[in-house]
Formats: C-alpha cells, sequence, structure tokens
C-alpha cells in the first residue's frame, strides 16, 4: 500500500490527538495497555513504515544524483546526462508530492544508468 505525505499529515494529527486525550485522562502511564496505547503504537509504526519509505527513496535519489554528476564532471557520461538530471527531478518532485516509488520502480525508471 502506497502512503501518500497527507495520509501521512493525518495519522500523525491522529496520534498527536490520541496522545492529548489519553494524557488528559491518565491512560499513558507506563506499562499500562489499552486502547490508547495500542492504537498510538499502531499509528506509530505505521508512521514508522513511511518514514523508512521516504528515507530510502531520498537516498536513492541522492546516489542517482550524484553519480550524474560523477560521471558528467569525469567525462565518462555513457548517457544523455540531460535526460537522467530531468529523471531525478522528476523523482525528488514525487517523494515531495508524496508519491512512493518501490525499490524495482525505482531501478526500472533509472535502469539506463544504473
Amino acid at each position: 500500500m502506497t502512503t501518500t505525505r497527507k495520509q501521512y499529515d493525518d495519522v500523525k494529527a491522529r496520534v498527536e490527538q490520541l496522545i492529548a486525550e489519553a494524557t488528559q485522562k491518565g491512560m499513558l502511564e507506563p506499562d499500562m495497555d489499552n486502547d490508547y496505547t495500542r492504537e498510538i503504537s499502531l499509528l506509530s509504526r505505521q508512521m514508522a513504515e513511511y518514514e523508512d519509505t521516504q528515507i530510502t527513496q531520498q537516498q536513492m535519489v541522492k546516489e542517482s544524483l550524484t553519480r550524474a554528476f560523477d560521471e558528467l564532471h569525469s567525462g565518462k557520461a555513457h548517457h544523455d546526462a540531460r535526460n537522467l538530471f530531468k529523471a531525478v527531478a522528476q523523482a525528488e518532485r514525487d517523494l515531495e508530492e508524496g508519491k512512493c516509488l518501490s525499490e524495482a520502480a525505482f531501478n526500472e525508471r533509472f535502469a539506463k544508468w544504473l
């Protein structure tokens, strides 16, 4: 399932709301197991998965851009560097819009440069 940035922000707001409610009701004491702690835990894991995916994708884009610059400056650019820069820029825009690429989709998009 692909998560968008808006969905992530909505979940984050919900977690903050749950924490505020649970704190007000005294339901967040250490070692407590209740509906609040279970839902906060579940949503927090989902947020962490999204953050991990985003970090991975950002790293892949950064590595591709670094590779393109290295090839361009070393004179070893075997492919049209301009097209690579465009592909990297599009990938960055996709990330900013919350569009997540799987590693397979990323590799397919950048196959000729990898």
